[in-house]
């Protein structure tokens, strides 16, 4: 017979590399960045989902801010140095973009980025382009078609049409109206973002930057503490007092109510997915059919309760423009093809315009 202490070694081996792999993950991003899409039934499918709304063509530095899920630090870049492409879509804050329109306009702009990434880093490591390879991903005239060039960092600024939305791993019974979406109110949509079920709508601001961590901080922790960061700073220009973060939670909350929810996808250090901030009152509308962010028995708030002005979506979204250019040491800028900024739009009464 086999000699059993070689066969009983090999079996210790193979626990000890099983408990190794599974620490290292633990000790990776957590569940909700993760890339990976579980095998959970569909509440509504990107493709029917996409059908009803029909196709897309193609300042002084804080000190550090510490979080029980990372911490926020300040680039070590010099600012203005580098221009993103800004994608607005908010028509001065009457537009509504069905979500699967702007989620396959996200798709369209990181594919690209990814491309991109991987082909830069093929030529990278032939060496073909050397000291290129830290800064192709802004537009400036080293880049071939400069400001049309595709693939590179942008941040779309929208409003949704009414929507719940579902991250990868969420559970659906934080979804408390389901009858009611198959009545007539938000839709029900499972996407590929991390974090729990959320609501877009009217009312609310959702930015979605997509960017190529390798210009910024290897460090998904610290690029949501970023996204917080530029939430915090736009409300402090929009004179909210007292907002923060809560440890052991993502998002920015004022007076224990949730005002911005954060979440993410990156795949090959590319983002996608973002934020989200409640401006007026009409942004609370639907919070009533989800738990939020599967915080039960946590409330929400927006803007417009935490001012004693009357603040736009339009204005507050200025601020946010500038907290980014802050936080992220780089400059908007208008433009880019048609085919990587149309996408259908819908008014407060109807459709204001369809590219097909």
């Amino acid at each position: 017979p086999p000699p059993r202490l070689p066969l009983f070694l090999c079996f210790l081996s193979l626990i000890l590399l099983f408990v190794l792999h599974s620490s290292e993950a633990a000790a990776g991003s957590p569940a909700f960045l993760s890339d990976r899409r579980l095998p959970l039934p569909q509440v509504s499918t990107f493709a029917a989902a996409k059908a009803k709304g029909g196709t897309v063509p193609l300042a002084a530095e804080p000190t550090e801010r510490s979080q029980g899920l990372g911490k926020y630090r300040p680039l070590s870049i010099a600012p203005g140095k580098r221009t993103v492409l800004a994608v607005d879509l908010l028509e001065g804050g009457d537009a509504y973009v069905p979500f699967c329109d702007g989620w396959d306009l996200q798709g369209r702009i990181h594919a690209a980025q990814i491309g991109r990434a991987g082909a830069r880093d093929a030529a990278a490591r032939r060496e073909e382009e050397p000291g290129r390879a830290a800064a192709d991903q802004w537009y400036d005239d080293g880049i071939p078609g400069g400001a049309e060039a595709t693939g590179c960092d942008a941040v779309i600024f929208l409003q949704h049409a009414p929507v719940y939305t579902l991250g990868t791993g969420s559970d659906e019974k934080y979804v408390l109206d389901a009858a009611g979406a198959a009545g007539g109110g938000p839709e029900v949509v499972r996407t590929d973002r991390g974090g729990e079920v959320t609501y877009h709508g009217p009312g609310q601001l959702t930015v979605y930057p997509l960017l190529d961590l390798r210009g910024y901080e290897l460090d998904m922790h610290w690029y949501v503490r970023a996204l917080e960061e530029c939430v915090l700073r736009a409300l402090d220009a929009a004179g909210v007092d007292g907002a923060g973060r809560e440890d052991g939670v993502t998002g920015v909350w004022v007076n224990g109510r949730k005002v911005a929810a954060v979440g993410v996808k990156c795949r090959r250090w590319c983002t996608a997915h973002g934020m989200a901030v409640n401006v007026d009152r009409r942004s609370l509308d639907n919070f009533g059919g989800i738990v939020p962010c599967g915080l039960e028995g946590r409330e929400v708030g927006c803007v417009e309760d935490l001012v004693e002005r009357s603040v736009s979506l339009h204005e507050f979204a200025g601020y946010m423009r500038n907290a980014i250019e802050e936080v992220f040491r780089l400059v908007l800028v208008e433009g880019g093809t048609p085919e990587r900024t149309s996408v259908n739009r819908r008014g407060k009464e109807k459709r204001l315009g369809q590219n097909k």
